[in-house]
């Protein structure tokens, strides 16, 4: 994951987290930036892909690395966004050539490691997705029966259908509705039935229609 010059420190921000020795204070200037990438929901570790706008999902053996990782390359990253700036940086070598020195390295985030871990706790985030299918790169909206982009800050998802949608054409269709329901429904009401019950059932919140579909299997 990478971060854009407007999500990490700028020069203030940096140079307020330097000259701060409370690691409950350092640590809540971290969360406050970057909660919105790497969350835990019920101690589950979390992470943001920006290429599926989704969360990825970490098991407990590697979450310490990946906080440190994270930790360490969005520091970085904000140095060599103010390194773009020359007067900048060039006061910060000045005041604070020592400090910045350990900035970026592994100890810095280790040392505020426990803070982290309870500042970015998020419960409750991922909510259910009813009338929502997702796939890769969106999702489907059932109710508008649209195509959708998912939305940083708004859309929670860590599962996905891993393919890329594509609408299916009018052919595809057909062939489906000829090649496998005809053949196993051959009333026409009896079909389209199953087509609805198997459409509810996508919903998310179609508990009778789940059961139905228990029962004709």
């Amino acid at each position: 994951m990478s971060f854009s010059e407007f999500e990490v420190f700028n020069v203030n921000e940096i140079t307020e987290f330097l000259d701060e020795f409370s690691s409950e204070n350092r640590a809540n200037m971290l969360i406050k930036k970057i909660k919105d990438f790497v969350f835990y929901d019920n101690c589950v570790l979390y992470t943001y892909e920006k290429s599926t706008i989704s969360y990825k999902k970490h098991y407990k053996d590697c979450e310490e690395d990946i906080i440190i990782t994270l930790g360490v390359r969005f520091l970085t990253q904000s140095l060599n966004f103010i390194k773009l700036n020359k007067l900048n940086y060039e006061m910060l070598q000045k005041v604070y050539k020592q400090k910045l020195q350990h900035l970026c390295t592994n100890d810095t985030i280790r040392k505020i490691l426990s803070q982290l871990r309870t500042g970015l706790k998020n419960d409750g985030i991922f909510k259910p997705l009813f009338n929502q299918i997702h796939y890769k790169n969106g999702y489907i909206d059932i109710t508008t029966l649209t195509f959708q982009q998912r939305e940083f800050k708004k859309d929670y998802t860590y599962f996905y259908i891993d393919r890329e949608y594509k609408k299916s054409t009018q052919e595809q269709m057909d062939k489906i509705n000829a090649d496998i329901l005809y053949k196993i429904y051959p009333k026409k009401e009896d079909c389209e039935a199953i087509k609805h019950v198997l459409g509810s059932a996508l919903t998310g919140k179609a508990t009778r229609e789940q059961m139905i579909l228990f029962i004709i299997r």
